[in-house]
């Protein structure tokens, strides 16, 4: 699909170009051939069909036309909609593992001090040990946490 700065830009081209075809399809059905002039002026306009028969087949055209691009305008922004969903979904996946990254890292600390303690409380030869396998987990994995 297309990248947002572009989906972005589409969309109020699209919706001026519905709009005018709409307006064009209206005026087209809605009234005779010479009726339809340049404003103020009185001028009939040289691509308009000349039959009433052709106008309205102009008229159908726009109505197809316009038809069309509504229907891209929806598919763009339903494409933008869905990217958006993905990219929100996307931070709250980021922010979830960062939680539970800082959760190990709290959970590894609160051991190390546990066992520092410990050591101090009752300096054994397991009390050292613990603080000793305390230590080489944060040496080995302090990286990665």
């Amino acid at each position: 699909m297309l990248d947002s700065d572009r989906r972005e830009g589409l969309l109020p081209p699209l919706r001026v170009l519905l709009t005018l075809l709409l307006a064009i399809g209206v005026i087209f059905r809605s009234y005779e051939p010479q009726d339809i002039t340049l404003p103020w002026t009185g001028l009939s306009l040289p691509f308009i069909p000349d039959s009433r028969a052709e106008l309205f087949d102009a008229a159908y055209n726009c109505f197809w036309i316009a038809t069309l691009v509504a229907i891209a305008l929806v598919l763009l922004e339903w494409d933008g909609q869905r990217i958006g969903r993905n990219r929100r979904a996307e931070s709250r996946n980021r922010d979830a593992a960062r939680e539970q990254q800082e959760a190990r890292r709290a959970r590894i600390q609160a051991q190390v001090l546990v066992a520092i303690g410990q050591q101090q409380l009752n300096d054994s030869a397991e009390s050292r040990q613990r603080l000793a396998d305390a230590i080489a987990l944060l040496q080995e994995y302090g990286d990665l946490l």
